[in-house]
């Protein structure tokens, strides 16, 4: 099970890295606090993915690995949409205010 869950890792690696670099990037040039959500998603992805490795769990059979996993993740997308959705609405506005 751990060796599959490498290949995995190992693919999605690289595009969560440039993710975060992206939102670390958009904040130091005023991107504003809304990237903070993005950074945080992307590092909650990390922890995920550690848990899920690790087999860290609440409880062996009613709150397991897997289940904290799937909470972890779902927090963290939950964030890196607050921050994307916000930009997206940024662009709008600024759309919108240009005439355009």
């Amino acid at each position: 099970m751990v060796r599959e869950f490498w290949i995995t890792i190992v693919a999605y690696m690289p595009a969560a890295l440039a993710m975060l670099v992206a939102y670390v990037l958009n904040r130091r040039a005023g991107g504003g606090e809304v990237l903070r959500w993005g950074i945080a998603g992307v590092a909650l992805t990390f922890v995920a993915a550690i848990v899920q490795v690790g087999r860290v769990a609440l409880h062996p059979h009613w709150f397991n690995h897997n289940a904290l996993y799937h909470t972890i993740q779902a927090v963290a997308l939950l964030a890196i949409a607050v921050a994307a959705g916000a930009r997206l609405g940024k662009s709008d506005g600024d759309r919108h205010a240009a005439g355009q």
